[in-house]
């Protein structure tokens, strides 16, 4: 068997190669960052790691493949052995970060950055030195193996890149969007490991077969190639230059990959699909350049020509694109209004994603995938040795792709800003084009001259017209209004930028940031990090004073603080209020620090004072480099659907902070139920739950939640609670959200640890190593869902329940009408929890209250939950003229009980008897409709907080069902069961809930209030455990 026999089955294998490498470059990222953290600087050192790895494989393994007899053999070991090293690469990872925390601790974080830093890289090169440096040798061994002639080495080379690129590219989409998502890093990283056994393994097994060819005589093409072009003329000063000018198309590459995903971002939203989809995109490029260069039409041009007309037009369609970047926000917003916001259209909606990627970056990368092959064969016609010149070149670039990410991340960006970025890697492919056309100028043929000169001139032109950069573009967050119809024209998208002015603007190592004010009367200035809003001087100020009071109220001797997450200062300001030894703050983005002083208006410059440590580091790798335990730590990371921001919201980050807990100590955790669906959000509870066994949940604005998770059950000391409550300081800071006093500050509960029990699933928790919220939260942006399942648990509107604070505040003291006034002028400015507000009202009507606020907060609840009120004393009067009207009493019993349910709250259950009367004066005599009168009695009667009277309906369709057996085939009985089950569960009746819940399960087992119940009945049996294992330890 001689080589061309192997061609497709070696093909095959680069090919999956270069899919498994991009997946194990993925999970590798995602292992370290959990340990080095997800600072730029963590990820720089990572990614410069990872290519300086490949570089010295191309430099050393190339060199070795001119000198070894059995290429295949040895491409063969590497990938058995890449595999091998990936199946254990989990333990690996693990052994790693032990390591790496006994090297450091918080004192080399604080003193010494450079070490710190240092000792990252170190643990990095550890690492990923030999399966990177393994991996880069696979390139010059391939095309030495396959490249019997150095005339063939260009199309030999660049069918190989061709295959590892298209491999990479079908990586990305599997690790990106299938295989962690569903398997995790754990098993994605095993399952690259066996497929590179399998291509090892098979590799070596066909080597055994190769019969050597010494075929001497040169086909038609090589013999065409070599005399059409005299290669050797190059002195050895030319072809240094021509390798430089590879590496500085590296640098240039890399720096452009990094610019265009902080312009994609800004548009896309920073997920880790669009992440992916960026990735993709480039390397798409990159492999269509390859596969042109490759074709036989190539041996027909100058090589040099070629090379400089790739660098001309890199720069020139970059230097396009410039100018139409402004107009990209706009027409993504457009072209997205025309997909239905669901979880089918999602797909589609990516893959859209993808084609304005790929239409943005195609030219360019295209013309950078062709420029290497074009290099190496240049450089081996000069040296004649195959291995060594694609070693050679793919290592200078791969060096200059280190290069370039670091200088681009670290120094342009933060320095010049993205424009003047891209205008130096323009510059750079400018200069390596001029400088390739003067140094072979004599090879150069006339009519290509007459090209170069305009195009050059262009160029320049080009640069001049490329307008300042557009800082609206980077502020626009047009990925969070894709639910909204899009303006219909872009003279119309360009007005929504007038009514707010640009105060701040960075491009900084960790993302732009940037701070706006409104131009309306409230004036309000936003934090906005890659488009995206953060923090706010007006519209979230109750939650982030919540964020800091919430948890310091409740604590009996918060002393010692942790915040995660600096925004505008304004929590740790409200920390500050109670007087703490110290709050040590971790914020990731220099930038952000630097803008929280344009919120000196809210937060009192209160990162100034003395009390205050700021560190600059990513929270996890904090925790884990401190021995510090804390009394109180708040976290207040951005939103779920962002890239890398899911790890703090995942059960080992929780089982971190709890572990930096003092005993009595709090966790405050903030979430939002905007951009979210149901079973997100319950995930993200189920998470924290099952790290802290109590688990609080408060509501800031309308959207917003505070979870409050402790180690023990909370037994709350009033006086000490109100003691907190009402310092000063403390007082003063909440009176500028509109609370008062310390009962509408406990009405800010929704939850009780029953409560948000009730919303667990423990089969969906979120991970380090299975991320799952990080895939799941970009969908509910894209469908603009939200969440509603906790404001329908709300347990203030649950009388039965009374572990609310507030309901045992009111047990122990008395309210003043004042305090329930104010608790109705906050929930509606502030929560707008309009149920909330309306049975408030309705309680203070119901005593008479001559209040002319109330009586408005009363019709402007009513009118913002679309009841629909009609005169009472005119139906009433029209009903008692025309009794028998079933449409009449059909009316007048919806009102009532419309009314009463939604007033219906932990000061009053407002009662629903005359609705009752009427609908049993207004029932049909025979069983069947009874039977669906006493069902729908009992229901309402639950709904009601009433369940001895649900439980008398229940008891009374019971009856009938009993004599009426056949009935059961006639109506959904799913109902019935349930309120049998819940209204005997309130009322301690365990024979009756056994029994109908049971019968629930077996008749509908999907039925969705089920699952409610169920999850009370298993909290009522674990409280009981954990009272009685508490009493057996006493």
């Amino acid at each position: 068997m001689n080589k061309e026999n192997l061609r497709s089955p070696v093909y095959l294998f680069f090919l999956i190669s270069g899919m498994t490498g991009l997946i194990f470059q993925v999970t590798w990222f995602k292992y370290l960052s959990l340990f080095l953290g997800n600072t730029t600087y963590a990820q720089t050192i990572v990614l410069a790691t990872f290519l300086g790895g490949l570089a010295l494989g191309n430099f050393i393994i190339g060199r070795l493949s001119d000198k070894i007899s059995s290429q295949l053999l040895f491409y063969g070991l590497i990938e058995l052995v890449i595999g091998i090293y990936c199946i254990f690469f989990p333990t690996i990872n693990s052994v790693s970060e032990k390591f790496f925390f006994t090297l450091i601790n918080e004192n080399v974080l604080l003193d010494n950055q450079f070490l710190y830093l240092m000792i990252k890289f170190l643990i990095s090169v550890l690492v990923l030195i030999v399966p990177t440096t393994l991996m880069g040798g696979t390139l010059p061994l391939l095309t030495k193996f396959f490249t019997e002639q150095i005339g063939n080495i260009r199309k030999e080379n660049a069918n190989l890149y061709f295959l590892n690129s298209f491999g990479a590219v079908v990586g990305v989409f599997f690790a990106g969007f299938v295989l962690i998502k569903t398997f995790g890093l754990d098993v994605t990283i095993k399952i690259g490991g066996v497929l590179n056994i399998l291509i090892g393994s098979t590799s070596i097994l066909l080597n055994s077969f190769i019969k050597e060819s010494r075929e001497e005589n040169l086909s038609a093409e090589q013999q065409q190639s070599s005399s059409s072009e005299n290669f050797n003329q190059f002195s050895v000063p030319v072809i240094k230059v021509i390798i430089a000018i590879g590496g500085l198309s590296g640098f240039a590459s890399l720096m452009y990959e990094i610019l265009w995903t902080r312009i994609l971002i800004a548009v896309f939203g920073s997920s880790t699909y669009s992440f992916s989809i960026m990735l993709m995109a480039f390397i798409s490029g990159i492999t269509l350049g390859s596969f042109i260069v490759s074709s036989n039409f190539v041996s027909k041009l100058n090589r040099i020509n070629v090379l400089i007309f790739s660098q001309l037009m890199i720069a020139l369609t970059i230097l396009i694109s410039l100018l139409l970047l402004p107009y990209l926000p706009y027409q993504f917003w457009q072209l997205s209004s025309l997909f239905s916001k669901t979880n089918q259209a999602f797909t589609i909606f990516l893959s859209f994603e993808f084609l304005i990627c790929f239409f943005l970056m195609f030219i360019p990368t295209i013309f950078m995938g062709m420029s290497l092959p074009l290099i190496v064969e240049i450089v081996a016609h000069h040296k004649q040795l195959i291995g060594y010149s694609v070693g050679t070149v793919f290592s200078i670039n791969t060096l200059g792709n280190v290069l370039g990410s670091i200088v681009a991340g670290m120094v342009l960006l933060p320095a010049l800003g993205i424009k003047n970025s891209f205008l130096v890697g323009i510059f750079i492919n400018l200069s390596s084009a001029i400088i390739l056309f003067l140094i072979v100028n004599k090879t150069t043929q006339k009519h290509f001259k007459k090209f170069v000169y305009p195009a050059f001139v262009v160029s320049i032109l080009l640069i001049f017209l490329v307008p300042d950069w557009n800082q609206q573009l980077m502020t626009s967050g047009i990925f969070r209004r894709l639910s909204e119809n899009p303006p219909s024209s872009f003279s119309d998208y360009k007005k929504i930028f007038k009514g707010r002015e640009i105060l701040f603007y960075k491009d900084g190592t960790s993302g732009n940031v940037s701070v706006i004010r409104t131009l309306d009367t409230l004036r309000q200035k936003i934090l906005l990090i890659n488009g995206k809003s953060d923090a706010s001087s007006v519209g979230d100020m109750p939650t982030q004073l919540l964020l800091g009071h919430i948890p310091m109220i409740l604590h009996k001797n918060p002393k010692n603080i942790f915040v995660i997450g600096l925004g505008s200062g304004s929590t740790v300001n409200a920390i500050l209020k109670h007087n703490p030894d110290q709050v040590t703050c971790s914020e990731i983005s220099k930038e952000v620090i630097e803008a929280s002083s344009l919120f000196s208006d809210v937060n009192e410059n209160s990162i100034k004072d003395k009390r205050v440590k700021l560190i600059l580091e990513d929270a996890q790798s904090y925790l884990k480099l401190t021995d510090k335990k804390f009394d109180v730590i708040v976290s207040e990371p951005s939103n779920p659907w962002i890239a890398g921001i899911g790890n703090l919201f995942s059960k080992e980050y929780f089982e971190r902070c709890k572990d930096r807990l003092n005993t009595g100590g709090i966790m405050c955790q903030w979430f939002h139920i905007y951009e979210m669906d149901d079973d997100v959000l319950s995930m993200v509870i189920s998470t924290f739950n099952s790290v802290f066994p109590y688990v609080q949940v408060y509501g800031g604005v309308l959207g917003d939640l505070i979870l409050i998770g402790t180690k023990e059950e909370f037994q709350p000391d009033f006086e000490q609670i109100s003691s907190n409550f009402n310092k000063p300081p403390v007082k003063d800071n909440l009176k500028k959200i509109g609370i008062n006093n310390l009962f509408t500050f406990l009405t800010t509960q929704i939850l009780s640890p029953e409560g948000a029990f009730t919303l667990t699933n423990d089969r969906l928790l979120n991970s380090e190593t299975k991320p799952l919220l990080e895939f799941l939260a970009p969908v509910a942006l894209f469908k603009g869902s939200t969440s509603t399942i906790v404001y329908k648990l709300d347990e203030k509107f649950d009388t039965l329940n009374q572990n609310l604070l507030v309901k045992k505040y009111i047990r122990k003291y008395k309210v003043e009408d004042d305090e329930i006034i104010n608790a109705i002028e906050f929930h509606q400015n502030k929560t707008r929890n309009f149920r909330l507000v309306y049975g408030l009202s309705r309680y203070l009507l119901s005593k008479n209250s001559t209040n002319t606020n109330v009586a408005l907060s009363r019709f402007s609840s009513e009118a913002e939950m679309h009841i629909i009120r009609y005169n009472s004393l005119e139906l009433q009067k029209i009903f008692s003229n025309q009794s028998k009207s079933s449409k009449l009493a059909e009316l007048v019993v919806n009102q009532i009980i419309t009314e009463n349910l939604n007033a219906t709250n932990f000061l009053k259950v407002f009662s629903i008897e005359e609705a009752t009367k009427i609908l049993l004066n207004h029932q049909n005599s025979d069983e069947l409709s009874r039977l669906k009168l006493f069902i729908q009695l009992s229901s309402v009667y639950l709904k009601n907080s009433q369940p001895d009277k649900a439980l008398e309906y229940c008891f009374k369709a019971e009856e009938i069902l009993r004599n009426k057996p056949d009935l059961t085939d006639k109506i959904d009985l799913s109902e019935f069961y349930y309120t049998f089950a819940a209204s005997a569960f309130y009322l301690d009746n365990y024979g009756k809930v056994i029994e109908y819940f049971i019968q629930l399960i077996n008749y509908n087992q999907n039925y969705e209030p089920k699952k409610i119940l169920s999850k009370k009945i298993e909290w009522s049996v674990l409280m009981n455990k954990r009272r009685s294992q508490s009493l057996m330890n006493d």
